[in-house]
C-alpha cells in the first residue's frame, strides 16, 4: 500500500485489518510522485491511496478516507502568509508548483486550475527533481507557492512554512484504488474492513 494521504481513517483500518487477519502485514510504501500509478499497475503495490477524481479504466476506485479543504502552502515570511485565505486571483500572482506530466490529467485539473476565474493564466515552476525535500525547501525560501490540503502541512511541518485556506475550491478527496480482478485477493479482504471503518 501507498500513501499518507489517508488520514486517521486509514491507520484503523490497517489495524483493524491485521487484527482479522494476523498471518498478514500491511507495508506502508511512499513512491515518487512521477511512479505512483506505475506501480501499481505492475505490481509493485496492491493497494494505493489517491487524491480524486481519478478516470483511469484500468484502476478501481473504492472507499473515500478523506474529505479536506484546500490550503496553499508559502514561506512564513510571504505576502499571502498572514492572510485569512486566498483565492485563485492572489495565487495567479506567484510561481505554483508545477504537476503537468506528471498525474492524470484529471488529477492535474484538480491540483489547481490553470487559470484564475478573470482569464489570467497561473504561472508554474517545475521542480528540478520532484522530491518531497526539493518541494519544502523551495515552498519556504518563497520561491513557489504549493495547493494542497491540511493532510499534508500536519505530516510535512516546516517552521519556515505557514498554510493558508485558499477559498472557491471544492474539497478535495482521497481513496483507496486498486487494480480490477484483485477484490478476490488480499486486496478484497482488506477492502471489507475498509468498508465496515
Amino acid at each position: 500500500m501507498t500513501g499518507v494521504s489517508g488520514g486517521e481513517r486509514l491507520l484503523k483500518i490497517i489495524r483493524a485489518f491485521e487484527v482479522a487477519h494476523p498471518r498478514c502485514s500491511v507495508e506502508v510504501k511512499e513512491m515518487a510522485l512521477s511512479d505512483r500509478f506505475e506501480a501499481l499497475g505492475r505490481g509493485g503495490v496492491d493497494l494505493m491511496v489517491s487524491r480524486l477524481p481519478l478516470r483511469q479504466p484500468d484502476l478501481v476506485v473504492g472507499p473515500i478516507l478523506t474529505r479536506e479543504p484546500r490550503v496553499l502552502g508559502v514561506s512564513a515570511d510571504h505576502p499571502l502568509s498572514g492572510r485569512s485565505d486566498v483565492t485563485l486571483e492572489d495565487i495567479a500572482d506567484y510561481q505554483v508548483t508545477e504537476v503537468s506530466g506528471m498525474l492524470p490529467p484529471e488529477l492535474e485539473e484538480a491540483f489547481i486550475p490553470k487559470h484564475a476565474p478573470s482569464g489570467r493564466p497561473l504561472k508554474f515552476r517545475r521542480l528540478e527533481h520532484h522530491e518531497l525535500g526539493e518541494l519544502i525547501t523551495m515552498i519556504a525560501l518563497g520561491r513557489i507557492v504549493h495547493p494542497t490540503a491540511p493532510s499534508f502541512a500536519d505530516h510535512f511541518a516546516h517552521p519556515s512554512i505557514t498554510y493558508v485556506p485558499i477559498s472557491g475550491l471544492p474539497m478535495w478527496e482521497t481513496a483507496l484504488v486498486w487494480r480490477p480482478g484483485d477484490a478476490g485477493t488480499r486486496v478484497g479482504s482488506f477492502l471489507e474492513v475498509a468498508e465496515s471503518i
